[in-house]
């Protein structure tokens, strides 16, 4: 999860559970530091103009890259972001356990207010959407909170927060 080795999670209870179950990439690594770049990395394949911080969104910090949530849109199907602790829709400042660098959807330029609105949502959501395949979207992408992607506690907090969270999914 958020900056940890390998080696510090692999053998946390769950995780070691899942790795059983399939494959592990012990060689995976960030492709920058801090966090935001590599957010942006991961949705549009591209590198984020402010490379170096993690600034939250602004007009001079945004990305007008094509994106995947643009690609979706295109194809017909459906996408949302569920991070959690954000609280209300879109939310563009960092606060408390949510980081809006973790967040990339927030950074494009071209997700409009409304489409944000209606598909960058707290993690809060999900279990809803998730209950019936009218409101499921085609791709979701999952955002823990500070705490629970393990950036500022512990391995075993990100552990349990996995083991209670992606059975439902």
């Amino acid at each position: 999860m958020e900056n940890r080795a390998y080696s510090e999670v692999i053998n946390s209870p769950y995780i070691a559970s899942l790795a059983k179950l399939g494959s592990t990439e012990g060689n995976y690594f960030a492709t920058d530091h801090p966090s935001l770049p590599n957010y942006a990395e991961l949705t549009s394949g591209q590198s984020f103009p402010n490379a170096a911080t993690d600034c939250d969104p602004s007009a001079s910090c945004q990305s007008a890259a094509v994106n995947i949530a643009d690609r979706i849109t295109a194809s017909g199907r459906t996408w949302k972001e569920y991070a959690e602790s954000m609280g209300t829709a879109c939310k563009r400042t960092t606060s408390g356990l949510y980081a809006a660098r973790h967040n990339p959807f927030v950074y494009y330029s071209d997700i409009s207010a409304a489409t944000c609105q209606a598909n960058v949502v707290d993690y809060s959501h999900l279990a809803g959407d998730l209950a019936s395949t009218a409101t499921t979207p085609s791709y979701a992408f999952i955002t823990p909170n500070s705490c629970s992607d393990m950036h500022d506690c512990s391995t075993a907090a990100g552990d349990g927060w996995l083991s209670q969270n992606l059975p439902q999914i």
